[in-house]
Protein backbone atom coordinates (compact mmCIF):
# COMPACT_ATOMS: atom_id res chain seq x y z
CA UNK A 1 0.00 0.00 0.00
CA UNK A 2 3.10 2.51 0.88
CA UNK A 3 4.67 1.48 -2.71
CA UNK A 4 1.28 2.22 -4.32
CA UNK A 5 0.88 5.61 -2.62
CA UNK A 6 4.50 6.48 -3.28
CA UNK A 7 4.03 5.92 -6.91
CA UNK A 8 0.73 7.93 -7.07
CA UNK A 9 2.51 11.17 -5.36
CA UNK A 10 5.39 10.61 -8.33
CA UNK A 11 2.99 10.35 -10.92
CA UNK A 12 1.05 13.40 -10.11
CA UNK A 13 4.80 15.69 -9.87
CA UNK A 14 5.20 14.32 -13.20
CA UNK A 15 2.38 15.47 -14.67
CA UNK A 16 2.53 18.89 -12.69
CA UNK A 17 6.33 19.21 -13.63
CA UNK A 18 5.54 18.42 -17.41
CA UNK A 19 2.34 21.11 -17.39
CA UNK A 20 4.53 23.41 -15.57
CA UNK A 21 7.33 22.83 -18.68
CA UNK A 22 4.75 23.41 -21.34
CA UNK A 23 3.76 26.69 -20.14
CA UNK A 24 7.23 28.67 -20.40
CA UNK A 25 9.13 26.68 -22.51
CA UNK A 26 7.59 28.02 -26.11
CA UNK A 27 8.21 31.76 -27.56
CA UNK A 28 4.87 33.30 -28.57
CA UNK A 29 3.52 35.32 -30.87
CA UNK A 30 0.76 37.54 -30.79
CA UNK A 31 -1.44 37.39 -33.54
CA UNK A 32 -4.75 38.88 -32.29
CA UNK A 33 -5.38 40.92 -29.46
CA UNK A 34 -8.62 42.97 -27.92
CA UNK A 35 -10.29 43.96 -24.92
CA UNK A 36 -11.48 40.46 -24.10
CA UNK A 37 -8.73 38.28 -25.52
CA UNK A 38 -5.26 37.48 -26.65
CA UNK A 39 -4.02 34.50 -28.94
CA UNK A 40 -0.68 33.43 -29.69
CA UNK A 41 0.97 31.41 -31.89
CA UNK A 42 2.99 28.46 -30.84
CA UNK A 43 3.75 26.52 -33.67
CA UNK A 44 2.64 27.02 -37.40
CA UNK A 45 -0.51 25.27 -36.79
CA UNK A 46 -1.32 25.59 -32.96
CA UNK A 47 -2.15 28.56 -31.28
CA UNK A 48 -2.90 29.55 -27.25
CA UNK A 49 -5.26 32.06 -26.34
CA UNK A 50 -6.64 33.65 -23.02
CA UNK A 51 -9.55 35.40 -22.12
CA UNK A 52 -9.28 38.26 -19.68
CA UNK A 53 -12.18 37.52 -17.17
CA UNK A 54 -10.71 34.70 -15.39
CA UNK A 55 -7.02 34.24 -14.37
CA UNK A 56 -5.53 32.79 -16.72
CA UNK A 57 -7.94 30.84 -18.97
CA UNK A 58 -6.95 28.93 -21.95
CA UNK A 59 -8.19 28.09 -25.37
CA UNK A 60 -6.19 25.96 -28.27
CA UNK A 61 -6.52 26.05 -31.75
CA UNK A 62 -5.61 23.45 -33.39
CA UNK A 63 -4.97 22.97 -37.23
CA UNK A 64 -4.78 20.24 -39.31
CA UNK A 65 -4.68 20.02 -43.81
CA UNK A 66 -8.67 19.66 -43.46
CA UNK A 67 -10.29 20.71 -40.47
CA UNK A 68 -9.28 22.43 -37.22
CA UNK A 69 -10.61 22.30 -33.48
CA UNK A 70 -10.81 24.72 -30.80
CA UNK A 71 -10.50 23.26 -26.91
CA UNK A 72 -12.50 25.14 -24.91
CA UNK A 73 -14.44 28.73 -25.01
CA UNK A 74 -13.19 30.86 -22.43
CA UNK A 75 -15.19 32.64 -20.03
CA UNK A 76 -16.56 35.44 -22.63
CA UNK A 77 -14.89 36.16 -25.86
CA UNK A 78 -17.44 37.46 -27.77
CA UNK A 79 -17.10 36.47 -31.97
CA UNK A 80 -15.01 34.06 -30.77
CA UNK A 81 -15.84 31.31 -33.75
CA UNK A 82 -15.50 34.14 -36.42
CA UNK A 83 -11.70 34.70 -34.96
CA UNK A 84 -10.54 31.89 -35.32
CA UNK A 85 -12.17 30.62 -38.42
CA UNK A 86 -10.83 33.49 -39.88
CA UNK A 87 -7.16 32.67 -38.82
CA UNK A 88 -7.28 29.26 -40.03
CA UNK A 89 -9.75 29.06 -43.09
CA UNK A 90 -11.43 26.57 -42.46
CA UNK A 91 -14.64 25.74 -40.47
CA UNK A 92 -13.54 25.05 -36.48
CA UNK A 93 -15.50 22.43 -34.17
CA UNK A 94 -15.16 23.00 -30.44
CA UNK A 95 -14.07 20.48 -28.05
CA UNK A 96 -14.42 20.85 -24.30
CA UNK A 97 -12.37 19.80 -21.65
CA UNK A 98 -14.91 19.76 -19.03
CA UNK A 99 -17.76 22.11 -18.38
CA UNK A 100 -17.40 25.17 -16.05
CA UNK A 101 -17.82 28.35 -16.97
CA UNK A 102 -14.77 29.57 -18.06
CA UNK A 103 -14.03 26.85 -19.98
CA UNK A 104 -17.47 26.19 -21.06
CA UNK A 105 -18.37 30.29 -21.49
CA UNK A 106 -20.85 32.50 -23.54
CA UNK A 107 -18.90 31.47 -26.52
CA UNK A 108 -20.40 28.14 -26.74
CA UNK A 109 -23.76 29.46 -28.09
CA UNK A 110 -21.74 30.75 -31.87
CA UNK A 111 -21.26 26.76 -32.01
CA UNK A 112 -24.31 24.66 -33.32
CA UNK A 113 -22.92 21.74 -31.93
CA UNK A 114 -20.23 20.64 -29.38
CA UNK A 115 -18.25 18.13 -28.35
CA UNK A 116 -17.71 17.15 -24.36
CA UNK A 117 -18.06 14.44 -22.30
CA UNK A 118 -21.37 12.85 -21.31
CA UNK A 119 -20.33 13.41 -17.55
CA UNK A 120 -20.50 16.81 -17.39
CA UNK A 121 -23.44 17.06 -19.98
CA UNK A 122 -25.67 18.68 -16.77
CA UNK A 123 -22.57 21.99 -16.26
CA UNK A 124 -24.18 23.20 -19.80
CA UNK A 125 -27.32 25.42 -19.69
CA UNK A 126 -30.43 23.15 -20.56
CA UNK A 127 -31.17 25.09 -23.65
CA UNK A 128 -27.86 24.08 -25.27
CA UNK A 129 -27.70 20.42 -24.42
CA UNK A 130 -29.31 19.53 -27.71
CA UNK A 131 -26.62 20.85 -29.40
CA UNK A 132 -24.14 18.61 -27.64
CA UNK A 133 -22.16 15.60 -29.17
CA UNK A 134 -20.47 13.20 -26.79
CA UNK A 135 -17.20 12.11 -26.39
CA UNK A 136 -15.66 8.59 -26.28
CA UNK A 137 -12.80 7.10 -24.36
CA UNK A 138 -9.80 6.83 -27.35
CA UNK A 139 -12.00 8.95 -29.88
CA UNK A 140 -9.79 10.67 -32.46
CA UNK A 141 -10.58 13.43 -34.42
CA UNK A 142 -8.78 13.38 -37.86
CA UNK A 143 -7.80 17.14 -38.71
CA UNK A 144 -5.65 16.00 -41.84
CA UNK A 145 -2.30 14.77 -41.41
CA UNK A 146 -2.54 15.31 -37.58
CA UNK A 147 -5.10 12.99 -35.47
CA UNK A 148 -6.26 14.27 -32.17
CA UNK A 149 -7.16 11.19 -29.31
CA UNK A 150 -9.35 11.61 -26.60
CA UNK A 151 -8.15 10.22 -23.00
CA UNK A 152 -10.77 10.33 -20.17
CA UNK A 153 -9.21 11.98 -16.79
CA UNK A 154 -11.53 12.52 -14.38
CA UNK A 155 -11.30 14.19 -11.32
CA UNK A 156 -11.68 17.68 -11.73
CA UNK A 157 -15.07 17.21 -12.62
CA UNK A 158 -16.42 13.70 -13.40
CA UNK A 159 -16.16 14.18 -16.42
CA UNK A 160 -12.70 15.53 -17.77
CA UNK A 161 -10.72 14.90 -20.64
CA UNK A 162 -7.55 15.67 -22.07
CA UNK A 163 -6.66 15.69 -25.93
CA UNK A 164 -3.54 13.95 -27.18
CA UNK A 165 -1.74 15.55 -30.35
CA UNK A 166 0.12 12.24 -31.01
CA UNK A 167 2.29 13.88 -33.81
CA UNK A 168 3.36 17.08 -31.99
CA UNK A 169 3.42 14.99 -28.92
CA UNK A 170 1.13 17.51 -27.19
CA UNK A 171 -1.24 17.14 -24.76
CA UNK A 172 -3.86 19.34 -23.77
CA UNK A 173 -4.95 18.95 -20.29
CA UNK A 174 -7.89 21.47 -19.07
CA UNK A 175 -7.87 21.35 -15.31
CA UNK A 176 -6.66 17.69 -15.04
CA UNK A 177 -3.05 18.56 -14.46
CA UNK A 178 -1.21 21.57 -14.18
CA UNK A 179 -3.44 24.51 -13.85
CA UNK A 180 -2.61 25.86 -10.55
CA UNK A 181 -4.50 24.79 -7.53
CA UNK A 182 -5.78 21.73 -8.76
CA UNK A 183 -9.67 21.32 -7.13
CA UNK A 184 -11.04 18.00 -6.91
CA UNK A 185 -14.48 17.95 -7.60
CA UNK A 186 -15.07 13.71 -7.83
CA UNK A 187 -13.31 12.12 -5.15
CA UNK A 188 -9.51 11.69 -4.66
CA UNK A 189 -9.48 7.72 -5.95
CA UNK A 190 -11.38 9.40 -9.22
CA UNK A 191 -8.16 11.52 -9.16
CA UNK A 192 -5.92 9.26 -9.06
CA UNK A 193 -7.39 6.68 -11.57
CA UNK A 194 -7.29 10.04 -14.00
CA UNK A 195 -3.29 10.51 -13.38
CA UNK A 196 -2.40 6.60 -13.36
CA UNK A 197 -4.40 6.21 -16.73
CA UNK A 198 -2.14 9.27 -18.42
CA UNK A 199 1.34 7.95 -17.16
CA UNK A 200 1.15 5.48 -19.94
CA UNK A 201 -0.23 7.68 -22.40
CA UNK A 202 2.63 10.21 -21.99
CA UNK A 203 4.91 6.97 -22.42
CA UNK A 204 3.19 5.79 -25.11
CA UNK A 205 3.07 9.29 -27.57
CA UNK A 206 6.33 10.72 -26.07
CA UNK A 207 4.62 13.69 -25.20
CA UNK A 208 6.76 17.03 -24.67
CA UNK A 209 3.98 19.23 -23.34
CA UNK A 210 0.85 19.40 -21.41
CA UNK A 211 -1.14 22.16 -22.00
CA UNK A 212 -3.09 23.21 -19.17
Amino acid sequence: MIKKKKSIIVSMAFLCCLSAFAQSDFKEKTVFKNNEAEIRQLDEHTWHGNGHVVYNESVYLVEGDTAAILIDAGTYIPGLRKIVEDMVKKPVTLVLTHGHNDHAGLAINEWEKMWISEGDKGMIPANLRDRLQFLKNGQIFDLGNRKIEVVFTPGHTRGSVTFIDRDKHYGFSGDSFGSGNLLVFTDLSTEIKGCESMIPVIEKYDLKYLYP
